[in-house]
């Protein structure tokens, strides 16, 4: 009975792995839409800006598609690769206590129940660094996608201002940082992992 249970555990932990497999394949594809229509808001966001800074009715220019679509592969690329370790993490941790149990003639029951907390500790840690990683990624997007629109726009504009998000939640960097103008091509804000900090197209002087 207890080699049928073995092999019960077994199947049970092939049958997660792939699941887990399964799982990242989808959420690749739900972080690729994501991303692209927080790209499309920074492109929205980013017209509004510098609309409100000139004059009625002015054309603006748009970044192209190869660009855009540079933008939301990088993001989607990142956040997937960092799911596909987690998710190989908890196989292998199964897969580990599972060759353990069996050389120890451990009950499968227990086993089992080890298996499941050892998932749990990797995903305690794991799922924590995927989720800052997830948030700083989506927010390197939506900045990537004002700087293609502002460079895009590079004849009307003549760099950008950095933005805190203040409260009492903002580190003393980011507040050191607020309201400083930098270059058109200058990348940024360059703040912290799930920092909050934006660009502020500047117009050209008409002067």
């Amino acid at each position: 009975a207890r080699r049928g249970e073995a092999a019960m555990l077994t199947y049970a932990a092939d049958y997660a792995g792939q699941r887990l497999i399964e799982l990242d394949e989808q959420s690749a594809g739900i972080v690729s839409g994501a991303a692209r229509r927080l790209v499309e808001l920074s492109m929205r966001d980013a017209a509004a800006l510098i609309g409100a800074q000139l004059p009625s009715r002015w054309p603006l220019a748009r970044p192209g598609k190869p660009e855009l679509d540079a933008i939301v592969q990088r993001a989607t690329t990142s956040i997937t690769s960092r799911m596909w370790v987690l998710s190989d993490q908890a196989a292998e941790a199964m897969r580990r206590r599972l060759v353990q149990g069996v050389a120890a003639g451990r009950n499968p029951r227990e086993t089992a129940r080890l298996m499941v907390a050892d998932v749990e500790g990797v995903f305690d840690g794991g799922l924590a660094r995927a989720l800052n990683i997830s948030r700083t990624e989506t927010i390197d997007a939506y900045r990537a996608g004002a700087k293609a629109h502002h460079e895009a726009n590079a004849d009307v504009l003549r760099g950008w201002v950095w933005l805190a998000h203040l409260s009492e939640r903002t580190c003393p960097s980011c507040v050191a940082m607020h309201g400083s103008e930098h270059d058109l091509d200058e990348p940024g804000p360059l703040d912290h992992p799930q920092g909050r900090c934006s660009r502020m197209p500047l117009v050209r002087s008409s002067r």
